[in-house]
């Protein structure tokens, strides 16, 4: 077991990144999502997080685009 070194908890299941340094799971999360893609040990950019935060802001992007046009197509049946 590893301790967070952000919320000091044991933990089985953490995530390593580039720089080596170690978070929890949940801590993890946490940084997704308040797009916080620094490493909180060393301040170095977490590649892992940021291709994360594209990848759903690129999904996100294409649903709003989808019900954009879902609406478009209801608005020409009614």
């Amino acid at each position: 077991m590893i301790n967070c070194p952000i919320c000091l908890e044991n933990s089985k299941s953490f995530v390593t990144f580039e720089c080596k340094h170690n978070l929890c799971l949940h801590c993890f999360q946490q940084c997704i999502s308040h797009n916080l893609v620094k490493c909180s040990m060393c301040r170095k950019d977490i590649p892992e997080i940021n291709n994360f935060l594209k990848y759903i802001n690129n999904l996100k992007t294409q649903i709003e685009d989808l019900e954009d046009r879902l609406e478009e197509l209801w608005a020409q049946i009614n």
